[in-house]
């Protein structure tokens, strides 16, 4: 499900109640970092809400790992934050990228680019991707460690 589709402000806290009113499975928010006076910092990052559960760090991990591989970026890392409000309001997985600075004016020119939107894309829908098979390997290892211990 998309927050939205056109050049119009969804507030943060409306973005998250679409997420929880659709029990969507994880949420991902897209953004692009920005800092004053400063055309040199670039690289990606993912923040997750340490606070709220154990697989929305593996979630950004995941996302972060991948968005790298596809584009080559500067490798800033995951992050927490508990005052993200998507990454806090939301009821699922979630994590919040910022997939470069507008900012750089190196990293402004690719984050323009159809062709690096698409690795980011690509990074993310692998990262999503990896997410999902890392979390099934977890509970079907936690169920057969489970009937391991059956008598």
């Amino acid at each position: 499900i998309m927050t939205r589709t056109e050049d119009v402000n969804v507030y943060l806290n409306e973005r998250a109640r679409i997420a929880n009113r659709n029990n969507a499975d994880i949420f991902v928010s897209i953004h692009q970092n920005a800092l004053e006076d400063d055309t040199v910092t670039n690289g990606i990052e993912t923040w997750y809400n340490p606070e709220k559960d154990t697989v929305s760090k593996i979630l950004a991990e995941n996302i972060q790992e991948n968005v790298i591989s596809a584009t080559d970026a500067e490798d800033l890392g995951t992050k927490e934050s508990t005052g993200l409000i998507v990454i806090t309001k939301t009821e699922m997985a979630s994590c919040l990228i910022e997939t470069g600075f507008l900012s750089s004016t190196k990293e402004r020119q690719k984050l323009v680019s159809d062709i690096y939107q698409d690795k980011i894309v690509e990074g993310i829908c692998n990262g999503i991707k990896a997410y999902f098979e890392e979390i099934d390997s977890l509970e079907n290892k936690d169920t057969s460690d489970l009937s391991s211990n059956i008598v």
